[in-house]
């Protein structure tokens, strides 16, 4: 793996969250998030305590409270393989799930830590990896020459080594060399430390020479309530060129980080009220007034297409309400999402034109309810009558069902679009062929 394709997978990284209990928070209960932290290597189902959650690769579960003490989770991939692990838990502990080399299911917890030092970021670096490899990690200015620098260990990091430290606020590059060497493993994008934060990163091994970036950012306290009245906010990124890191920033403070493309969130809850949101990828997008009501969740989704090496064909932005629930008894209900930035749409179900989509962002909010049964959605340009993609699908009753057609030229693959639902409901996504 060469620099460049290092790098890369820095960008494909997932950068998520991680909410810890305040003090108003009772001692007998826990507040804990399912990181979906794989290499690539498919969709995890999680269950502890009879609640479960479907991830997709890189994406986070919303925080879930739970009872202190030994946690029985059981994990699934979509490849077979189970693992059951009984966790202690405490008020400042979250968990991560990873695939090790051989393809194993692990789970590891990661603390809070101790307070941030006045004026300061504290900073916690986590190797992980079911081999031995010695490693030095450095944090310094960008640009720095590490051959002339010391590495922020003390010592070495094995396997499961644990780094603390604290750093003046500023911009600062992560580096990381094979132990006692110089010779560069990963070297991050430039990141900005703020006084007051705490940053934690997530570094994976999978081979004796080469360091797999896998860093996940966890800031306690980004999730800032869990309260029903709070609203629920995911930012979806459908990124059709290479951008590299997307951030999102909320009234001036960085609220999430995506890679790209086609990346999701985990869902997290501001306060009500008109919030100014802004996405900066490579290109910034510009700030955005959005009025967020209580009780509500939202999707926020950004994409940006582009011909080449810098986007140039759209910019599209918006807000979609989430999935209403329930779905109504003895019926089946389909969210049907169509975006094509060259045309218009019309959709048909079974044969029945049900819909006409404007162009660019489309239609990103029909809800169908029918009975359980086969069914047959096809999207098609009214112009030229070009299929656009038919899914078919067999509905079951009380099921809710995502299906997502994107074009960009006329005819196009699928991206995946990862919706969010409550634990009692069975949810399926599927995307045109």
């Amino acid at each position: 793996m060469n620099y460049k394709n290092l790098i890369a997978a820095a960008y494909a990284a997932a950068f998520v969250f991680i909410g810890g209990c305040s003090s108003d928070d009772s001692p007998s209960r826990t507040k804990i998030q399912f990181v979906n932290g794989t290499h690539g290597l498919g969709t995890i189902e999680f269950e502890a305590n009879g609640v479960r959650h479907v991830l997709a690769p890189r994406a986070a579960s919303p925080v879930v409270e739970v009872d202190s003490g030994p946690l029985t989770v059981t994990l699934r991939s979509e490849a077979g393989a189970a693992a059951t692990r009984v966790l202690s838990i405490d008020e400042t502990t979250a968990f991560l799930v990873s695939f090790g080399a051989d393809r194993t299911l692990d789970v590891r917890s990661i603390a809070a830590g101790p307070e941030v030092p006045a004026g300061n970021t504290a900073v916690q670096y986590y190797g992980h990896s079911p081999e031995s490899l010695g490693i030095d990690v450095y944090f310094v200015l960008p640009g720095t020459d590490i051959a002339a620098a010391n590495p922020s260990n003390p010592a070495p990091l094995g396997a499961l080594s644990t780094l603390s430290a604290s750093f003046a606020p500023g911009t600062y590059e992560m580096v990381i060399a094979a132990a006692g060497k110089k010779t560069i493993l990963f070297k991050s994008a430039p990141m900005e430390l703020r006084a007051g934060q705490r940053l934690t990163l997530l570094g994976a091994t999978r081979s004796s020479q080469v360091v797999t970036p896998q860093p996940i950012v966890l800031e306690p306290g980004a999730v800032r309530s869990l309260e029903d009245s709070r609203p629920a906010v995911r930012l979806l990124s459908d990124l059709m060129s290479g951008t590299g890191l997307q951030t999102l920033i909320v009234d001036g403070d960085v609220i999430a980080y995506l890679p790209s493309p086609s990346a999701a969130s985990g869902s997290f809850h501001i306060t009500p009220g008109t919030r100014m949101f802004e996405q900066i990828g490579s290109l910034p997008n510009g700030a955005h007034p959005q009025e967020i009501l209580a009780g509500q969740s939202y999707t926020l989704r950004y994409r940006q297409d582009g011909f080449g090496t810098y986007p140039v064909a759209y910019v599209g932005w918006g807000f979609f309400p989430a999935i209403d629930y329930p779905v109504p008894a003895g019926k089946a209900r389909i969210r049907l999402i169509v975006e094509n930035v060259q045309r218009s749409n019309l959709v048909k179900v079974d044969g029945q034109l049900v819909s006409y989509t404007n162009q660019a962002l489309g239609n990103a909010g029909l809800v169908i309810d029918r009975d359980p049964g086969p069914v047959s959605i096809e999207v098609f340009t009214p112009d030229t009558d070009l299929s656009e993609g038919i899914v078919n699908l067999s509905l079951g009753a009380s099921h809710y069902y995502v299906v997502r057609f994107l074009s960009t030229t006329g005819h196009a693959g699928p991206l995946p679009y990862p919706e969010g639902g409550p634990p009692v409901q069975r949810h399926r996504e599927v995307s045109s062929d």
